[in-house]
């Protein structure tokens, strides 16, 4: 049973509705694209094409049967047809519409999305994998933070802050301490440094 190429009803009878054009991606592992719409075509999946998970795809039709309580997408320019829910459980959907956001993410606010485990819409090429939460709470690159620790590790104000704490221990000074020009830990401290 083949699906007439425009538009017009399958040898089954059913005939599919018109739908403006509308993207949608996989949300199962994989989805069969079959020839015609119906069970006996979902059934027999040898030697057919597959979409992957998240990969999208436009269809311009649907047909609905009752009998199966099935909906089927009609690729658009005839390309096969996907239907909506599960081979194995009808409760899970197979394909989900693509939602589009109204507003460009910002690049901070696509790392967030990003380390979250979503979609950037291509704004930031990073993953969870690539981003880490600073010491601030912000989240930032792996490889720029690690580069500003080094940074940092090697810098003037680094080796003044270690000076500065062993001359507070060397003095036996805890909590706040002001290191003023002349005072007592401030000359301490240029020891150390």
């Amino acid at each position: 049973e083949e699906a007439e190429g425009g538009g017009g009803a399958t040898s089954s009878g059913h005939s599919p509705g018109k739908l403006a054009s509308k993207r949608f991606k996989v949300a199962l592992n994989r989805v069969p694209v079959l020839k015609a719409p119906g069970a006996e075509h979902l059934a027999a999946v040898a030697n057919v094409r597959w979409l992957y998970l998240r990969e999208e795809f436009e269809a311009d039709g649907v047909a609905f049967f009752p009998a199966e309580g099935r909906s089927y997408l009609r690729l658009r320019h005839g390309h096969g047809w996907i239907c909506e829910r599960s081979r194995n459980d009808l409760r899970r959907l197979a394909v989900v519409p693509v939602t589009r956001r109204k507003h460009k993410l910002s690049k901070k606010m696509a790392k967030a999305v990003a380390f979250r485990g979503g979609d950037t819409d291509g704004v930031t090429r990073l993953k969870k994998s690539d981003l880490v939460k600073n010491s601030q709470g912000k989240i930032v690159s792996k490889r720029a933070s690690e580069a500003a620790k080094k940074r940092f590790a090697d810098s003037s104000i680094a080796k003044w802050m270690e000076a500065v704490k062993k001359a507070k221990v060397a003095m036996g000074l805890e909590g706040f301490v002001k290191v003023k020009k002349g005072s007592p830990v401030y000359e301490k401290a240029q020891e150390f440094y």
